[in-house]
Formats: structure tokens, C-alpha cells, sequence
């Protein structure tokens, strides 16, 4: 009884492995055709190449297993079977195309005993054609692996001629295409980079440049090679998180997110190393997700932080971090073959919204620059005059902006008197006010083209100023500048008995000017600080003419006080000279320091009534 048992049962089990044998791995059943393989009949991996006889007899005895899954060792040779059934009734043209590029590849069809190599077809990777007749036929095939992986066994296809034709197209058109839009991003990343120096963009092209070549070898257009892939995988994911770190200023903004690429890029070089070192291929596959995991993190969290480029850094790196964990999935348990092509979309996303996120980057650079160019410029027409600004914006020295010749013209000294003594809460303000109110005088029917205006600030002196008229810009409507000079003095006057009435109302606070008329140069100095002076002896004479009064009213003026130069009283209008007093030196025993020559000085005394009614300088 228990020998029928185990007769029945050899009986039943050499049923079911016939069967499964026997089962087709392809089917063709019309002169059309592109066959993905059902499943596998694994024989196994081997330190060395089988010969003719021992693949024969492997074929013969049916020694192999039914498997949908498919186990590769580094550096050994896989040998696997295949059941194809040829239904369509006619001798056909069978194209097997392999998944990738192995070191070496080679498939054969056994007939009559023997068994006769198919050929390679040259255009495509691992891809071998043959004639095969009507019927079922058996094929054998070694592949010479240098990784190590496991996955489903879903690679393989058979197809005819032209359907391989139409795949290779449209496989090279994809890959083309992405080819050509991530070289085109290398090219426009190197010119970036040499026209704005950021390291961020020589980052991107290493990163690019790297993921080109994995590309190649995943899609077998390069010998699939684990450590090979592995080493510019390593390289490619440390370009990317230099790229995300320096891109988006994790380091500067966001230290602790930066600690953390440190913790990431080290796991990536274990992962890395593991892989190089036993040829596995799950360190490469875990490598790159990981570091697209944190540089989306990364994004987002910069993003919080108010940088909007990083939006487009979220959306392409989400995306190809999504591709890449379906890939591995489906490479590991569910084998759809067409989403094998993720990781080229998931590429081609990432790096065309890369490009809306690094031009979105320059531009803000760019504004961030004009902003603080336009801060500097605007900081500078504290000190310069608008006409200058425009002159530096066109390329020009500041030395060329302002004239440097001799001329004869006015200057004018102003000065608060017994400004120490102002019994005010807001002495300080008063005086700074009526400065900065007698300054802005200075600028009135001023044009930087025809080089025009009221009078030129030299320098402020204590609680004073020192001016020009007629240099460095000229008078209005070519006015003499005596009477220009003139005039701006009384508006000084004016102005400051203003600022007296509203700020220190009921005291007595006057004013002086004094006023000479000779040369004057402009020029900037060889030496340290560039800053235009204008000086000449008219500058010093009109110092000397202002501290008169001090000698010649020692107590203090009773009013405001202009203090001319003889040739600048000699030129004023008969009705003006009447309003002034002329002092004879020799008689006052008084001598000018800087004009010893001096015979007569010539002030005037303006009572505040007099001044809220200014007299008129011209005739």
C-alpha cells in the first residue's frame, strides 16, 4: 500500500513539473508581436560559464524551477530557460531584449540536439535575434551580473522586427529628449556660473552631468556596472545636497537643518560603500530617495521661511522622489514594466521646474542687487550731488564729475552768533534746523546738465557754514556773482530770523555773514579720501570778513550782521550801498588777518523788523 502511495505521488508531482515546464515563458500567436515574459525557469547562478553539453543536458533533464521572481549574484553567471510558442503558423523573426546592459550576455535555441547561439542585434543593449519556426521551443541563457539584486522577473520581451523598431524609437526619443534638456541645463549652468561666480551652480552641473550617466546605464546604452553606479551615485547625491544646501542658504538660515545633510550625506556614503564593496544593488537604490527625501524637506522648510523659489525645489524633488520610491517597489514586488520609465519622468520634471526655480533665484538676486545698489545710491546723494550719481551710473570717475579749473567768485562765510548761549530746550535742534534751512537755499534752480545753482556748501564750520557763488556751478541766467552772493545772503538772514520766531520766540539771536569776492579752484586730493574741496583765497578771505564782527562788536551786533569785501561792496548797487557802513581799518587801528592791505570793511545791520521785510538787491 505505501509503495502505490509513493508511486502515485512521483507520479502526480512529475505531472505537475512537466506542466510547469512545459507552461510557455512567450506566445506568439501573429506576425505582430511584443511579448513581455510570463514568468521565469531559473536554473541558477554559477562561478563559471557552462559548456554546450552540461546547458544541453540541463534542457534535456528539464532541470530548472517556475519562478516569477529572478535572484542575481555579483560576479556570477545566471542561466535561466525559456518556453516559447510559436502559434501564428509561420517561421517568425524573434527579437529577446534584455533589461539593461550586462558585461556578458548570450542566449540559445536548442534544436536537433545542439544548440545554436542567437545573434546580437548591435543598435540596442542586450538585445539577440533568430528565426524561429512553428511550435514550442526551448532556449537557453546566461547573463554575467556585476551587482547583486533581486526583483521580479518582468524584464524580458520578445518582439518582432518592426515593433522593436517602433519601442527603440520612441525609448530613444524619451531618452533623447531628456538628454538634450539636462545638456542644455549644463551648458546654462556653466554660463551662469562664469557670469555670477555662485558655487551653487557648479554643483547642479555635477549633479546633472552624473545622472546623465546612471541614466545611460539603466536604460543599457552603458555596461550595467553596480559599483560603477554607486560611486556617481555617491558623487551625484553629495552635489545634491551641496546644491540644496547652498542653493536655498540652509547652512546661513537654517543651521540645524544643515547638521542634519551632514548625518544624510554620511549615510549615503555607507550606503554607498556597501554597495561598491559587495555589489549589491539596494544601497545605490536607498541612496538617492534618501537624499531627495531631505532636500524636499529642506525645500519646505525654506519655503516656510519666505524663500519662493523653493516652491519649484518642493514640487521637483516631491515628484522625483515619488518616481524613484515606485521604481523600487515595483522593482521589488509588483514588476510593471512601464513604470520603469518614472525615473526619466521624474528626472525631466525635476529639472525643467529647476529651471523656473534657479532663473526665479537669479532674478531675486539680481533685485536683491539693484536694491542694494539703488540703498548705496540713494546714500550717496547725501553726499553728492544727483548730476554726479548719473555720471558714476555711466561709467565715470568721480573725478570727472565736478570741475576742477580756477574761476573768480563769492564765498560766503555763515555763523550763528553766541550760538553757546542760546537758552533753549532745544538749542540743539534750533541750530541744526537753521543750518540745514540755510543749506537747502544753496540748491534751489539747480540743474546738474547746464551745471546751475544758487550757491555750493565748501563745508560746515561749528555751528556755521562756508558756501560759493558763481563755483563750481554757475549763476542763474549768468547773474553776476556779487549779486547773487548778495542775495543769498539775505535769504540767509530771512530764513534764520524764521527759524528765531517759531523755535526761540523773544530772544535775541542774530546771524553773520561775510562775504569775498576773488579765486577759487576745485580739486580732488592724490591722497586718501576722493572727496571733492573747493578752496581759494576768497574762501579764506570771506572767514576773515565774518569774524570781523566778533572784533567790532565785542559785546555782540544788535542785529544781524553782513560783512563785505571792499570789491564786493564796490560792485553792489548804489540803493544797496546806502544800507551799509563803511569802517576805516587804518583809523580803527584793526588789522585783517589774510588782508593786511585791507583799507575799509562795510557791514550791514539788519534789525529783526527789517529782515521779515527784506530789502531788494537789484536796482
Amino acid at each position: 500500500m505505501i509503495r502505490w502511495l509513493i508511486f502515485i505521488s512521483w507520479i502526480l508531482s512529475f505531472h505537475k513539473a512537466w506542466a510547469d515546464v512545459e507552461e510557455p515563458t512567450f506566445v506568439i500567436e501573429s506576425d505582430h508581436f511584443s511579448v513581455g515574459q510570463a514568468h521565469d525557469y531559473r536554473i541558477g547562478n554559477f562561478e563559471r560559464e557552462l559548456s554546450e553539453t552540461e546547458m544541453l543536458e540541463i534542457l534535456n533533464s528539464r532541470r530548472y524551477e517556475k519562478t516569477h521572481q529572478v535572484e542575481v549574484k555579483n560576479k556570477h553567471y545566471l542561466y535561466f530557460a525559456y518556453v516559447v510558442d510559436n502559434r501564428s503558423g509561420r517561421t517568425q523573426t524573434v527579437y529577446v531584449r534584455f533589461p539593461l546592459w550586462f558585461s556578458k550576455s548570450a542566449i540559445w535555441l536548442q534544436k536537433d540536439g545542439r544548440l545554436i547561439a542567437l545573434k546580437r542585434y548591435p543598435r540596442w543593449g542586450d538585445t539577440f535575434f533568430i528565426d524561429l519556426p512553428p511550435g514550442v521551443h526551448h532556449m537557453i541563457g546566461t547573463r554575467l551580473s556585476a551587482a547583486s539584486q533581486q526583483g521580479q522577473a518582468i524584464g524580458v520581451r520578445i518582439l518582432d522586427f518592426q515593433s522593436l523598431e517602433d519601442e527603440w524609437r520612441s525609448v530613444e526619443f524619451m531618452i533623447s529628449t531628456v538628454f538634450g534638456a539636462v545638456g542644455i541645463m549644463i551648458f546654462y549652468n556653466i554660463g551662469m556660473y562664469i557670469l555670477y561666480r555662485r558655487i551653487f551652480f557648479v554643483f547642479y552641473i555635477i549633479y546633472s552631468g552624473v545622472s546623465l550617466y546612471v541614466l545611460a546605464m539603466m536604460n543599457g546604452y552603458l555596461p550595467y556596472h553596480i559599483p560603477h553606479m554607486s560611486l556617481a551615485g555617491l558623487i551625484g547625491s553629495l552635489s545634491l545636497l551641496q546644491f540644496c544646501n547652498t542653493s536655498l542658504n540652509i547652512r546661513q538660515k537654517f543651521p540645524r537643518v544643515y547638521r542634519s545633510s551632514l548625518i544624510f550625506a554620511l549615510l549615503c556614503f555607507l550606503l554607498s560603500a556597501h554597495a561598491i564593496v559587495t555589489g549589491h544593488w539596494i544601497g545605490f537604490a536607498l541612496c538617492m530617495p534618501l537624499v531627495m527625501a531631505f532636500c524636499c524637506l529642506a525645500s519646505i522648510v525654506s519655503l516656510r521661511g519666505g524663500y519662493r523659489p523653493a516652491l519649484y525645489f518642493v514640487i521637483g524633488w516631491g515628484v522625483f522622489l515619488i518616481c524613484c520610491s515606485v521604481v523600487v517597489i515595483n522593482l521589488m514586488v509588483w514588476g510593471i514594466q512601464v513604470l520603469g520609465y518614472l525615473v526619466i519622468i521624474g528626472f525631466a520634471a525635476e529639472i525643467s521646474l529647476f529651471s523656473f526655480a534657479i532663473g526665479q533665484k537669479v532674478r531675486l538676486a539680481e533685485q536683491e542687487a539693484l536694491r542694494g545698489n539703488q540703498h548705496a545710491f540713494n546714500q550717496l546723494k547725501k553726499v553728492f550731488y544727483p548730476h554726479q550719481i548719473d555720471k558714476i551710473k555711466e561709467g565715470r570717475a568721480l573725478e570727472e564729475t565736478m570741475p576742477t579749473s580756477e574761476r573768480d567768485a563769492c564765498a560766503l562765510c555763515f555763523d550763528i552768533v553766541g550760538s553757546s548761549r542760546i537758552e533753549s530746550s532745544h538749542g540743539r535742534i534750533f541750530i541744526e534746523d537753521s543750518l540745514k534751512a540755510c543749506e537747502s537755499a544753496l540748491t534751489e534752480h539747480y540743474d546738474g546738465v547746464s551745471m546751475v545753482a544758487t550757491g555750493y556748501r565748501v563745508k560746515e564750520m561749528g555751528d556755521g557754514f562756508l558756501c560759493t557763488v558763481g563755483y563750481p556751478f554757475r549763476t542763474v541766467m549768468g547773474q553776476n556773482p556779487v549779486i547773487g552772493a548778495m542775495e543769498l545772503a539775505l535769504n540767509f538772514v530771512k530764513i534764520f530770523q524764521k527759524r528765531v520766531d517759531d523755535l526761540a520766540s523773544g530772544q535775541l539771536i542774530f546771524c553773520s555773514v561775510g562775504i569775498a569776492f576773488g579765486n577759487i579752484q576745485g580739486h580732488f586730493p592724490k591722497v586718501g579720501v576722493v572727496e571733492y574741496e573747493v578752496d581759494g583765497r576768497a574762501v579764506d578771505l570771506a572767514q576773515r570778513y565774518e569774524a570781523f564782527r566778533k572784533i567790532y562788536f565785542p559785546e555782540g551786533p544788535a542785529g544781524h550782521v553782513i560783512t563785505v569785501h571792499s570789491t564786493v561792496f564796490h560792485q553792489l548797487p548804489a540803493h544797496l550801498q546806502k544800507n551799509f557802513i563803511s569802517v576805516d581799518l587804518r583809523e580803527a587801528k584793526i588789522i585783517l588777518r589774510d588782508d593786511p592791505d585791507a583799507s575799509h570793511v562795510h557791514y550791514c545791520l539788519l534789525k529783526p523788523d527789517a529782515v521779515r521785510e527784506p530789502l531788494q538787491v537789484s536796482a
